[in-house]
């Protein structure tokens, strides 16, 4: 969200009228004075009415500064259930803020996964074309591509930018990121859909489909950084998973200290590197959880599931701490590193939306408040079903990719990092910040 202007941030209101009273004043001059105040006050006021009443979509009575407190959280409240309002243009909340991404577009098939190196400098992208994008981050200026067997499900990059998994249908790629040189495969029996590599870049998991008939499975191999090109072939744990349905996503939990698992049925396990289950299975979720996402810290993490709900979990006790509740599946979440804030993306399957004529507002990015579990804003830019969002390791840009196959940089202002959206929310005004595209 950049303050409105290409330099700098919304206008200051300028107060000349901060000295303090002459003891001496008489009567007559003080009431000038205060006539002369009360006239700025109403000019003010009527300024600020006039910018109201171009906003169609903000209902006036949002005007009212003088309601109750209890009024005002009672309409808190209610607009934390109910839809937030679509506004067609940009909003005006306590500061002008415009979202402007910038958008990268060079993938011919939908994008699957956006991930950021560790310097933030750089933006992967992966995509079902078979290819995986890198950006420059600061102006969006395409660096190369690294070309896999098939469909791209998933990627990760070492945290000192030097190496790139990406898992391909059956196949996981190593890559040097610098040259774009293929440094090593392993081949995998059976439909990748995770690839992370663990803390202290040694080792990375990879989790698979095998067939119906066949239990899910995680591969975990160690990884050399001295000959890259010289890999060990043999898995150094192999986890067969007796879940329910198949599995969505897999990752590591926190310290290594174990791997969770979710599934298509809504379930959430944890196995050790041993492969043996260390608590009951956790069926929060009624349908698909699609994605798993890790606090900076890993000390939390969020499953994104198809019930239109994205759920809070303590990574080392995995308490069940917040729900967050939207209209349509959830495909993706990240964590902001600053604020308490996340963000979610998703949306219905582009056939379902073709045939039913879906609202468009679904495809959102939105926001919500990591405590109160309320929706802050949300931004409109996509045009089918946003499968990725991330954000940067700095906190200072997130990224989302979409089924159109195109991916989006947003570079966030200060006034974000000021509180902007809280503030747009106590003045209870539309929770919804609309792309100017």
């Amino acid at each position: 969200m950049s303050a409105k202007g290409k330099k700098g941030g919304a206008a200051k209101n300028k107060n000349n009228n901060n000295k303090k009273p002459n003891p001496n004043t008489n009567n007559n001059e003080k009431k000038q004075q205060n006539e002369k105040k009360n006239e700025k006050t109403n000019n003010a006021v009527e300024k600020k009415d006039n910018q109201n009443k171009n906003n169609n979509n903000i209902n006036d009575n949002n005007n009212n500064n003088n309601a109750e407190g209890g009024a005002n959280n009672e309409r808190r409240e209610k607009q934390k259930k109910q839809k937030p309002k679509k506004l067609q243009t940009q909003l005006t909340v306590q500061r002008n803020l415009t979202i402007r991404p910038i958008v990268l577009s060079g993938h011919e098939r939908p994008v699957t996964q956006t991930k950021f190196n560790n310097d933030s400098d750089l933006l992967f992208t992966a995509s079902k074309d078979g290819t995986v994008s890198v950006w420059y981050t600061d102006n969006g200026e395409r660096l190369g591509s690294y070309q896999g067997k098939g469909a791209v499900s998933s990627i990760d990059i070492t945290t000192d930018s030097e190496l790139l998994l990406m898992g391909a249908t059956d196949e996981v790629n190593l890559w040097r990121v610098s040259n774009g040189d293929l440094l090593y495969t392993w081949k995998i029996p059976g439909r990748i859909v995770s690839v992370e590599l663990n803390y202290g870049n040694n080792q990375f998991l990879v989790g698979f489909n095998v067939g119906t008939a066949q239990n899910p499975r995680i591969y975990v191999y160690n990884l050399s950084h001295t000959q890259p090109g010289l890999q060990p072939k043999q898995t150094a744990q192999e986890i067969i998973l007796k879940v329910e349905g198949s599995l969505s996503k897999c990752a590591w939990g926190y310290m290594n200290e174990n791997i969770i698992s979710v599934t298509s049925k809504g379930g959430l396990y944890v196995h050790d590197l041993n492969g043996n289950l260390v608590r009951e299975p956790i069926h929060d979720h009624t349908r698909n959880i699609n994605n798993i996402a890790f606090s900076h810290d890993r000390l939390y993490f969020l499953t994104c599931s198809d019930d239109n709900t994205a759920r809070l979990y303590n990574a080392k006790t995995f308490t069940l701490l917040r729900t967050y509740e939207t209209h349509y599946p959830v495909l993706s979440g990240a964590f902001s590193k600053d604020l308490d804030h996340i963000i979610t993306s998703g949306g219905l399957p582009a056939d379902v939306t073709t045939t039913s004529g879906g609202d468009l507002g679904q495809f959102a990015t939105r926001f919500f408040s990591l405590m109160d579990e309320g929706e802050l804003a949300s931004i409109r830019a996509h045009f089918g079903p946003v499968n990725s969002v991330a954000f940067s390791p700095n906190g200072k840009i997130f990224s989302s990719g979409g089924e159109e196959g195109v991916a989006r940089l947003y570079h966030l202002p200060e006034d974000y990092f000021k509180g902007a959206l809280e503030e747009a929310a106590e003045v209870d005004l539309a929770a919804e910040l609309a792309l100017q595209l």
